[in-house]
């Protein structure tokens, strides 16, 4: 599944946690872009990486719309993921 959101969104990290890291769109702030608003953004991603093949979006989509509150814990847990890793590869970056 696409989505117009999506195709502004670049894969050109070089590998795909660079890919996640940069689903925000720029760090400073305010962010003008989180690509992960929602669970559904979490599965259009992954469809788009490749990472989600088709038969896999449509279960988790199944599962989403019939546990939204699990969904939506784990958007908040690849949230909270991106941001550790955007942390960490900063860190890197900066020699500390």
């Amino acid at each position: 599944m696409k989505s117009e959101k999506f195709n502004n969104l670049f894969l050109d990290g070089g590998a795909l946690a660079f890919d996640f890291i940069n689903t925000v769109n720029t760090r400073k702030q305010p962010a003008n872009t989180d690509y992960l608003e929602n669970f559904e953004d979490v599965l259009k991603w992954g469809s788009k990486t490749n990472m989600l093949l088709p038969e896999r979006f449509k279960v988790l989509s199944e599962e989403k719309a019939l546990r939204p509150r699990l969904a939506k814990k784990a958007l908040s847990q690849l949230i909270n993921s991106r941001e550790i890793l955007f942390q960490l590869f900063a860190a890197i970056a900066n020699n500390r």
